[in-house]
């Protein structure tokens, strides 16, 4: 169990989809931006922690979507635990087959995401909640197809982008998409449990320059970028 002293909400976790430094980091880069009257997408939104700390604080429309239904039902719970029953959450299957999400009307202000980004090869046993495929990206290009979709015209992607996966060729698509990109945050993270299985995939990618990483007295760190996309005026 999770609890936000700042908004009072209580949050259950599970075993491999909980609260990290990685949302803890994109909670405080948050602070700053007014999502009042604001139709928010949490993308990928696990828990649902982010869309639900927005929604305790500002009146605004919350959707989170995420491709692992058990993510969906752990969000739905956590919204009627804390008495935010009109935030929405649904699996991007879901989201995608109902025709109220899908006319060219109904778009996002806002879509944000921590995205799974830790590159990692396919023998190794995929958890969907950190793995992002053998470059990283895989979570990431679809946050932007969602975008290209589903973004309002004046709206912002916020969204976080480690430092072990190569962040030049997110850059590279993101340009080539008709983004402005702008990263605002940096922190240093220490690695998670997590990356034991994907550690030698990437030291290969650290000599390759593909990625960046570090150590110091004993512990390994990486980068973690706060990114705040618009759309390039036409």
């Amino acid at each position: 169990m999770y609890y936000d002293t700042q908004t009072s909400l209580n949050i259950q976790c599970m075993e491999k989809c909980s609260i990290t430094s990685y949302t803890t980091f994109l909670l405080s880069c948050l602070k700053g931006v007014d999502f009042t009257e604001k139709r928010v997408c949490d993308f990928g939104c696990g828990t649902g922690v982010i869309g639900l700390n927005i929604r305790t604080m500002f009146n605004c429309e919350v959707i989170g979507l995420d491709i692992v239904p058990e993510a969906i039902q752990l969000s739905r719970d956590n919204a009627l635990r804390n008495r935010l029953g009109d935030c929405q959450f649904h699996t991007v299957k879901t989201f995608r087959s109902n025709p109220t999400y899908q006319t060219p009307a109904f778009k996002f202000d806002y879509i944000i995401s921590n995205p799974a980004s830790i590159p990692s090869p396919p023998s190794v046993e995929q958890n969907p909640f950190i793995n992002g495929g053998i470059d990283g990206d895989l979570m990431i290009v679809d946050l932007i197809q969602l975008a290209n979709s589903h973004l309002a015209q004046n709206g912002q992607v916020i969204f976080l982008h480690t430092s072990l996966a190569p962040l030049h060729k997110t850059l590279r698509y993101l340009d080539e998409s008709g983004y402005e990109v702008c990263i605002e945050e940096l922190k240093q993270l220490e690695f998670r449990s997590q990356y034991k299985p994907c550690e030698q995939h990437l030291e290969c990618f650290r000599e390759k320059k593909m990625n960046f990483f570090f150590e110091n007295r004993g512990k390994r760190y990486e980068l973690v970028y706060f990114i705040r996309l618009k759309k390039v005026p036409i």
